[in-house]
């Protein structure tokens, strides 16, 4: 009866991934879907007075499951919405135009590492429209073709949502491990993501010589203006405001949520002009339009409580566990093939990826005996490639459709430096933990 069981979970969560890699129901209708299927065919009961119920245990206690990690994203978004009204999201991007030039290379360069620590901050589909309207007319404006120019941008993207705060956060409540822990390691692949960044920059510039193949010039779409103006030792320390929560956690380790609201204080003390009255009033309308900006990422993460929260019912991991345990990475090697060599299982929301089925899966492997910190170098190695080289990815559609390229023209660049960087990341992971 248990294999039985364990054959139709298996079925499950190879469906869903089907539906969801055909576009024929999206991930916040699958992953839900999923949760409660699994529950039942464990044979969890809908309503119970004591004990697991789906209703409880999965739905009502699962939707609250990652409440931290959906707070931490309010707050990074609010950030990140006080950071363009004041302009320094902006006077950060053209500063580097500006350092670089005419210089393609350097101004590409520039743009990819400004684009980096801001994500560490941003969160949201929201934000990645913002700083793409700045940065993309930038680099096709000094003579980087469509293509390379998406590329770029998404590079940016996937350095610093690495080292994002509040994605590490989900990352570690998933896990059951400390903040820091984590941070450790997706440092590493932080660094990975921009040796990728590079060599693809490098190479296309030198192979396509020195403006990659011109592109016609494009005017810098102009922000509204807010009445802001960042200049001066001011308008520097401003500029900092990506890198304060970073500090406080991992040199102070204060709390997540607290260090975002030093943050938060921090850019109103540097940005502050035109009376109490008008920056209380903005601070207030972004928080409202943070929470715009997070809703995506937040919905995101209550469809993946409700799955997480099912595989963790002891149900779900009895019934699973004869197909589960041969999916735990026992040994280095076994490691490198699943999460490295296998990567691409990650792809449309798959097993391997945390933003899709791969929460619930690593829930569940931690729950039957996994190593939670081989899993983590697993699961986080896979997810760095696959969150901008899936075509289901919300902020890859965007600039694409923006640049007018075709998405899968940008997978397929993309994934053959960032495939290599998740194998090496497994392998980092293997000498760290075994």
């Amino acid at each position: 009866m248990d294999n039985v069981q364990a054959i139709l979970m298996l079925v499950i969560i190879l469906g869903g991934m089907v539906l969801m890699m055909l576009d024929v129901f999206p991930m916040v209708v699958c992953l839900p879907v999923m949760g409660i299927a699994l529950a039942a065919v464990a044979g969890i009961p809908l309503i119970a007075t004591e004990g697991e119920s789906i209703s409880q245990t999965v739905i009502q206690a699962g939707a609250t499951n990652l409440a931290d990690s959906y707070a931490s994203c309010f707050f990074a978004a609010w950030i990140g919405v006080v950071m363009a009204t004041t302009k320094v999201t902006e006077t950060m991007v053209k500063k580097g135009a500006e350092l670089g030039g005419d210089k393609t290379l350097v101004v590409a360069i520039i743009l990819y590492l400004i684009t980096s620590l801001l994500f560490t901050t941003l969160r949201g589909l929201g934000s990645v429209i913002m700083l793409g309207s700045i940065v993309l007319p930038i680099l096709m404006a000094v003579g980087v073709d469509k293509r390379h120019a998406v590329t770029i941008f998404e590079f940016g993207y996937i350095t610093g949502n690495t080292y994002n705060l509040s994605v590490m956060n989900t990352y570690a409540v998933i896990a059951g491990l400390p903040l820091t822990e984590v941070a450790k390691f997706e440092m590493i692949l932080a660094i990975l993501c921009l040796l990728a960044a590079l060599s693809y920059i490098c190479f296309h510039y030198f192979y396509k010589g020195k403006k990659f193949a011109f592109s016609a010039p494009v005017e810098v779409k102009k922000a509204d203006d807010t009445g802001y103006q960042i200049k001066g030792v001011r308008g520097a320390l401003a500029m900092m405001t990506p890198l304060v929560p970073v500090v406080l956690v991992i040199g102070f380790k204060l709390s997540l949520i607290a260090s975002f609201l030093v943050a938060l204080v921090w850019i109103v003390i540097w940005t502050f002009q035109g009376g109490w009255k008008k920056t209380i009033d903005m601070v207030i309308k972004s928080a409202y339009d943070g929470l715009v900006d997070a809703q995506f990422s937040i919905v995101q993460m209550i469809v993946l409580g409700i799955l997480t929260a099912a595989v963790a019912t002891t149900g779900v991991k009895e019934a699973f566990a004869p197909i589960a345990q041969y999916l735990v990475p026992s040994s280095p090697l076994l490691l490198i093939l699943l999460f490295g060599i296998g990567a691409p299982l990650g792809l449309y929301r798959g097993l391997w990826n945390l933003w899709g089925i791969g929460a619930g899966i690593m829930a569940l492997m931690i729950s039957i005996g996994g190593d939670p910190y081989v899993l983590i170098a697993g699961f986080c190695s896979t997810t760095m490639m696959t969150l901008i080289c899936c075509p289901t990815q919300a902020g890859v559609i965007w600039s694409s459709g923006y640049c007018g390229i075709e998405v899968m023209d940008h997978v397929k660049r993309c994934i053959k430096f960032l495939w290599p960087a998740a194998i090496i990341g497994t392998i980092i992971g293997a000498i760290m933990y075994f």
